[in-house]
This record gives structure tokens, sequence and C-alpha cells, in this order.
């Protein structure tokens, strides 16, 4: 069905297109053309989300942040069955370092940042071989803004990828067997990312608007604009006209906004316009930014929309650790089993949230409740693995244990009140 896809958006593009083998030459534009109609995002697109929302949007940048710093600080764990790899292992070395000189941290947050703002993110897969055989040497993550099919004619599903690269304006083809992809399902096209982005788009567009009329009102030191009413029958000549709106200009605007103004001849001055407080300035703000918020599943006071309910603060953190952090890291684990297991056969990648300061509460309610399940009789292991508790297994503990003092009541009931059986 790809290919059947494909071949229709090439004949759209180009009529005389025929199968052929693509070279990096080919015109951008077709790809882009071809992509926006399976779903990618533009070049033009891709940034005017980055610079209208991601740069433009306070609420929309401190989103993306604390979602990506989130990501960035959980700790991920290499491991064959039960056993943590060493460090020197290719797979730890993966998570030490993704590509040459870019560590764990910039590139989650990195990934983060592309996923939110596309919908969509792909990695290229950098091997010691040809034809993506031999060892994982990067995984490189690719703009979504340069991302689109090739503009010609494909019989197959595995059509390359067209890539421009941002930084350096060079254009290659990815294979998409080198790539690993996340995306946020679209309702429309399963080849499109669905950006958290768009929902809010207006929301954003509105919020920026009112930043901007507060800024230039501030500018005139908050005073609104007004008309200066000359008295019925006067009638101005053009130079008068001009001296009087340079007068007001320069004499009653800006820092001079609050200056006393003396009015001769029955002249009025009346203002208009509605006032910061009469548009209820700052309540749209703060609804905007819930609004924005509900989209990235963040809470609206991580990112100074509200004030934060200390009472509760750990709780809040942790529910939001729980509800949008996690099923995001989920979707990263997801990727990167298929890493390891292209790359590095009977290696499963996972995080740990174990030694992350917002889920430290959590892990000591789960070692509260690991506590209670032991005197119980549990076996250690099999707590281990329930709870979650990241701890490695015991030889002994396969074993329930129980104090010394406790005893099955039907023992107790076979010896008798003397003790004796």
């Amino acid at each position: 069905m790809l290919a059947a896809i494909l071949r229709a958006l090439a004949r759209a593009v180009d009529p005389g297109t025929r199968a052929s083998a693509w070279n990096p030459a080919d015109s951008y534009e077709a790809a882009e053309r071809a992509g926006e109609a399976l779903g990618f995002q533009s070049r033009e697109r891709y940034r005017r989300v980055a610079i209208e929302a991601y740069g433009g949007s306070v609420w929309v940048y401190r989103c993306i942040r604390e979602l990506s710093e989130a990501v960035a600080q959980v700790s991920w764990i290499a491991s064959a069955g039960t056993d943590a790899l060493p460090e020197s292992h290719p797979a730890s070395l993966f998570l030490a370092a993704p590509s040459p000189g870019v560590t764990w941290h910039e590139w989650a947050e990195t990934w983060t940042l592309y996923l939110y703002l596309a919908g969509d993110v792909r990695c290229e897969t950098v091997t010691s071989g040809a034809d993506g055989e031999g060892d994982l040497l990067a995984a490189e993550l690719l703009n979504p803004g340069g991302l689109g099919p090739v503009p010609v004619q494909r019989a197959a599903e595995s059509a390359p990828l067209h890539y421009v690269d941002p930084d350096t304006g060079i254009a290659r083809s990815v294979a998409p067997e080198s790539t690993v992809r996340w995306h946020f399902v679209s309702p429309l096209r399963h080849l499109a990312g669905h950006s958290p982005v768009t929902p809010v788009g207006e929301t954003v567009s509105t919020d920026g608007e009112a930043r901007r009329w507060a800024g230039s009102s501030f500018r005139n030191s908050a005073v609104p604009s007004g008309a200066l009413i000359v008295p019925q029958g006067t009638r101005l000549q053009p130079k008068q006209r001009s001296s009087l709106q340079r007068m007001l200009r320069e004499g009653f605007s800006g820092r001079n906004a609050f200056k006393s103004m003396l009015l001769e001849g029955g002249a009025d001055w009346k203002p208009f316009g509605q006032s910061a407080r009469d548009l209820e300035f700052e309540k749209l703000r703060r609804l905007s930014a819930v609004e924005i918020c509900a989209a990235f599943g963040v809470p609206p006071w991580m990112v100074g929309a509200s004030e934060p309910k200390y009472a509760n603060y750990q709780t809040a953190r942790t529910a939001y650790w729980l509800d949008t952090v996690q099923p995001l890291l989920d979707r990263l684990a997801d990727g990167l089993a298929v890493l390891a297991a292209r790359f590095w056969p009977g290696v499963s990648v996972r995080y740990n949230l174990d030694d992350t300061p917002a889920m430290t509460g959590t892990y000591s309610d789960r070692l509260d409740q690991a506590t209670k399940l032991r005197d119980l009789g549990y076996p250690v292991n099999e707590i281990n693995r329930r709870l979650g508790l990241g701890m490695e297994d015991q030889p002994w503990g396969d074993a329930g244990l129980l104090p010394a003092t406790l005893a099955p009541a039907s023992v107790l009931a076979d010896e008798g009140p003397g003790g004796d059986a």
C-alpha cells in the first residue's frame, strides 16, 4: 500500500517521473510537497513551530524543558538476564554516549524536543560495515524539519528518505531500515506524527498576541491611546494638526506618559481602549498556560502558571512522573529495545527510577511494602520482582522467611496443649 502511495505522489509531483536512482541534487521542494502529502513536517512548518511555539511561548518552552530534563536525568541499565553488563560493553557505552561527542543527557533532551515539537523523531544508526552491518558506532537524531520521502517513483516500501541537514544544508538519502522511529500517532496519516503543539496552536498564537500587546502598552507606560478633541466648528490647518501630533508624541508618550497636559481653547483629551485590567489580561494568560500545560501533561505550577500547594507537592510531583514521564520513558525504551535486538542480541535496556529524586518517596513506600511482605513469609527475590526494586537476586532469596517464633497453626494443633504430638 505504501508503495502505491509513493508512486501516486511521485506522479503528482512530476507526471514524467520514472523509477531511477536518487541523488542528493533532486529537488527538495518536490520532496517537501510529497512529504506534506504523507504527513511529514515541511521545513517551513517545523521552523514556524520551533520559532513561534518553542522560541516564542514561555509556556511551551517550559513544558518541553521540564519533560526533556526529566527524561535526561533518568539512568539506564543494559543487562543480560538479571546481570548488569560492564561499562565496557557496547550497549553500556551507547548509554553513556549515543553519538561521538554527544552525552546521553544531551541526546535524551534532543530526542524529547524533536518528539514534542514534530510529534515524530527518528535516529539513524551508523555502523562499522556497509548496508547497516557491523557494530553500532552512533545513533544520530535526525532533525524533523529536514526529513521527507524521496521525490521519485519507488516500487518498494523500503524507499529511502530525503534528508537535508539543517546545519550544513547537505542533502542525502537515509534508508528507513537504518532508522528507529518514535512518534505520537496521527488520526489522519500512519506515516505522520501528531505534535502536542497542534491542538493548542491557536492558544499559543493568542498568548503571543497578548504578550505583544502588553509590551506595546508598557512601552507607553501602560497609558492607553486617546484622541485630542477640539471644540466643535474648529478646523485645524495641516501644519497645526502635524504640530499637535508631534507635541503629543514627543511630550506625552513613553517616559513622559504621566506628565500633566495643559489644554487651551476648549480642547479635550479623551482616552480610548481598554486597560489590561478591563481585558483581564492576567487571567487570560493563566488560562492559556493551563490549556498548553494540559496538552503536554505538565502541571501548571511546574512552569510558573500557578502557585504550588506545598502540602501535596510531593504527591503531585509523583503523579506527574507516573502519569506523564514514565509513559514517555516506556516509549523511548521500546525504540531502544529495537536497537538492542538489532545490534546486541540477548541484551535488554531498561530505565531505573530508583535513584531519581522525584521518585525517592515512591521507592521508600515500596521498601515499606517489601518489609511487610517479607514478614508475611514471601520470598525476597519474588518481592524484588513484583515491586520492581531493581536489586540483584540473592542465592537464598527464593525461600520464604518467617520469624522463629511463628509456626503454622496446624502444627500447633497437632502438638496439643502440652507441646507433644
